[in-house]
Formats: C-alpha cells, structure tokens, sequence
C-alpha cells in the first residue's frame, strides 16, 4: 500500500501471524467510517474485508511455494 513501510523480512513467523491476527481483529471490530480504498475508492466493509483477504492468501500462498 503506498505510504506503508514494507514488513520487516527479520520478523518472526509466528510474530507476524499475531500482528494480522490482531489487524483482523481491529478491523472486524471498527464501526466507523473506511478510509477510500488505494485502488477501488470507495468500498463496503464487506468488500474491504473480501479484497484484503484475497491479498492476505495471495501473500500466504506465497510463503508455501
């Protein structure tokens, strides 16, 4: 995402599993308003949480091969 510093290659596996795990919990917990999306604009928090979680397995898938 522009303006966010990449994850720290450094970073224990299971220390970056508890910082999603956390970010999900956040996110899933906000009630408010949602900042535009970087590259749709405006979306629902259900497509929000739909966009980030193909990003999220894309990333995992990643990690496996």
């Amino acid at each position: 995402m522009p303006g966010v510093p990449p994850p720290d290659p450094a970073l224990p596996a299971p220390e970056g599993l508890a910082r999603l795990e956390n970010a999900i919990a956040r996110f899933r917990a906000h009630t408010g308003p949602l900042a535009p999306h970087f590259a749709y604009g405006p979306v629902s928090k259900d497509a929000w949480e739909a966009v980030h979680a193909m990003h999220v397995a894309n990333h995992l898938d990643a990690l496996l091969v």
